[in-house]
C-alpha cells in the first residue's frame, strides 16, 4: 500500500499517451474513459497517502506534476486538432496559472518561504477543469455538447485566475512573505 498513492501518480502520467493516441484515432468515447479514470487518481493517490499517513515529498511533487501534465498535454493537444479562439485562450490561461504556480512555489521554496495548499477555489477549478476537458474529448463531434463544455472551460479558466491571485494574495501578501524577501 504505501507506493499506491506513487502509482497512481505516474500512472497518470503514462496514461496521457493512450488518450492522445485515442483522441488523434478518433476513438474519443474510450479516450474520455482513460481521461476520466486518469482524472479519479488523482483524488485517490491524495486520498490514501493521507489515509495510511505515507505523504512523502516526492509523492507531493508527482501529484503535481502528473495533474500538469495530463491537463497541459491534453489541452495542447486539443488546441492543435480544433484551431479554435474557443479552446486556445482558455487553455493558454490554464496553462499559464499552472507554469505561474509551479514558478511561485519553487521560489517560494528557494526562499524558504511557507509553501500554500491548494485552496478550495483550486479544486474545484481542477474539478471543472477535469470535467471540461472530458466533455470536450467526448464531445468534439456534437456542436451542443462542445458548447456546454467550451463554457465549463472557460469557466475553469476564469476560476484558475481567481484561484492564482488568492495564492499569490496567500503566500506573499497575507503571509508576511514580503518582509523577507531582499
Amino acid at each position: 500500500m504505501n507506493n499506491l498513492p506513487n502509482i497512481l501518480s505516474v500512472s497518470r502520467i503514462i496514461l496521457i499517451f493512450p488518450v492522445l493516441y485515442l483522441i488523434n484515432n478518433e476513438k474519443e468515447s474510450l479516450a474520455c474513459l482513460i481521461f476520466a479514470f486518469a482524472a479519479l487518481t488523482d483524488t485517490f493517490d491524495g486520498y490514501l497517502a493521507r489515509k495510511y499517513t505515507i505523504t512523502s515529498p516526492l509523492g507531493a511533487l508527482l501529484d503535481l506534476v502528473a495533474d500538469k501534465l495530463l491537463v497541459s498535454s491534453v489541452l495542447i493537444f486539443l488546441v492543435t486538432m480544433e484551431l479554435s479562439v474557443d479552446i486556445t485562450i482558455p487553455s493558454i490561461l490554464i496553462i499559464s496559472r499552472e507554469i505561474i504556480i509551479s514558478s511561485l512555489r519553487q521560489f517560494l521554496a528557494e526562499n524558504q518561504l511557507k509553501i500554500i495548499k491548494a485552496s478550495v477555489v483550486g479544486k474545484l477549478k481542477t474539478i471543472t477543469q477535469f470535467i471540461a476537458i472530458g466533455g470536450l474529448i467526448f464531445g468534439i463531434d456534437s456542436p451542443l455538447l462542445s458548447t456546454i463544455f467550451y463554457y465549463l472551460l472557460w469557466l475553469s479558466a476564469l476560476m484558475s485566475i481567481i484561484s492564482l491571485f488568492l495564492y499569490v494574495k496567500e503566500s506573499l501578501i497575507n503571509r508576511s512573505n514580503l518582509i523577507n524577501l531582499k
